[in-house]
């Protein structure tokens, strides 16, 4: 997924465009991520893009990319080709295409689109940042089919994201889960990534042996809330170097 920060900091001009780009390519790539880059991988090469790569792409134009032969256009033709390679050539990002936000007209002066957009690409980029650091630090000991194993982590993680699926048929309407205003409120959540995360190779043993954390007060949910944050984002940063993708509260109109 694109950067939300990377966005979020462009001028104007660049930010307008990387919006509307993500819009026109977003359904293409959440079905590439939702059947193809979650194994088996059964269609070609289809690998994570840099985040020069989305940059590049986000703020070009395919027609402009074609026609020149600067590292930037490159960046951008291979975004191009990677979702051809799961559709085909007519792949949906046409330019001529009129963009929709969940069955509205996108407006690009909607600050509220704008806001929705932005968590989303959040939200997503945080279930599949998780679903990845897992998979790496995760793997079957022959103790459970490989299958097995994926069931149980994508169903772990979609408690950890409310029990929202991975493609949303609509917007929430209401902040849930990790997002929730109470920290009762995002229990059950936070239960469902200290058991994924207590499989983890250097998981500290407060957070592999506590008590589930849909049955412990207040006082020490927030402890264990934190504690899970703090090696959630470090044990991110020490394996892709880089800073995790962090889910945000949705912006209830």
């Amino acid at each position: 997924m694109p950067d939300p920060a990377a966005i979020a900091s462009a001028n104007e001009d660049r930010f307008a465009r990387y919006l509307g780009n993500w819009v026109r390519a977003r359904a293409s790539w959440l079905y590439v991520l939702s059947h193809f880059v979650l194994p088996p991988l059964s269609k070609g090469d289809l690998r994570a893009l840099k985040s020069q790569e989305w940059r590049d792409y986000l703020n070009g134009v395919m027609e402009d990319s074609v026609q020149k032969s600067t590292h930037a256009a490159g960046r951008t033709r291979a975004v191009h080709e990677l979702l051809a390679n799961a559709f085909g050539p007519d792949h949906a990002t046409d330019p001529t295409v009129e963009l929709t936000w969940f069955g509205s007209p996108w407006d690009s002066s909607s600050l509220q689109q704008t806001r929705e957009i932005l968590w989303e690409i959040s939200e997503i980029g945080f279930r599949f940042e998780l679903l990845a650091l897992d998979r790496h630090l995760v793997s079957s000991d022959g103790s459970e089919q490989p299958e097995m194993l994926e069931i149980s982590r994508r169903q772990l993680i979609q408690t950890v994201c409310a029990g929202r699926p991975e493609s949303l048929p609509h917007l929430p309407s209401a902040n849930k889960g990790l997002a929730s205003p109470n920290v009762g409120g995002r229990a059950q959540s936070l239960e469902a990534l200290r058991t994924l995360v207590s499989r983890w190779p250097s998981v500290p043993v407060h957070i592999a042996t506590s008590k589930p954390l849909t049955e412990v007060d207040e006082t020490t949910l927030t402890k264990m809330e934190v504690s899970l944050c703090r090696f959630y984002v470090q044990t991110f940063w020490q394996e892709a170097g880089r800073a995790a993708t962090i889910p945000r509260m949705f912006p209830v109109a």
